[in-house]
């Protein structure tokens, strides 16, 4: 990971390195090579309804609210631009921890849906380390906050190349190609 002085300037150090090493464990980085991306976005289909198929996380989106939402689950951000295709999609998950904005001076909850697409990765977890986060039914007006300077862009920081897999010694022993 590296962080620079913006990153080191504000008050959400730990949602930013938090939200980091969701991407180093695969969370928006692995989707693809796992299957688990469905319709990825891209500069000539802004519009895709770009989701994630992992079943544990759209469960869990499914109990926090989202058995009402009407668009494919798990909704991933989509668009022009950095961002898509690797975080929730910001207009429905406003502000939890793995979506493509930093919201500074506020906390971004770890929903059970990010935790839950983590075991839709192989890992164990314990969705009762979850924070509380609920989907409102209704879209958030992304572009008013961004104007407003309330959600700063994290940007195209999903790496796309090989994954490195090195020993405790620090010796590459495998290249995982995405």
């Amino acid at each position: 990971m590296e962080f620079d002085a913006a990153d080191l300037d504000n008050d959400n150090l730990f949602s930013t390195a938090l939200h980091e090493v969701g991407h180093v464990l695969g969370i928006g980085t692995l989707w693809t090579y796992k299957g688990l991306l469905v319709d990825p976005s891209s500069e000539s289909n802004p519009n895709a309804d770009t989701h994630f198929t992992g079943p544990a996380a759209r469960a869990a989106f499914d109990s926090a609210g989202g058995a009402t939402y009407t668009g494919a689950k798990v909704p991933v951000q989509n668009g022009a631009g950095g961002g898509r295709n690797g975080h929730w999609r910001d207009s429905v998950f406003h502000g939890e921890l793995m979506g493509p904005y930093l919201y500074p001076n506020r906390a971004q909850p770890l929903s059970a849906v990010t935790i839950q697409s983590l075991a839709d990765l192989g890992y164990p977890v314990d969705p009762g380390q979850a924070d509380s986060w609920t989907w409102s039914g209704r879209s958030f007006d992304l572009a008013a906050a961004i104007r407003r300077g309330e959600a700063i862009p994290l940007g195209a920081h999903v790496a796309s190349g090989p994954i490195l897999v090195v020993d405790d010694t620090g010796r590459i022993v495998r290249e995982v190609r995405r």
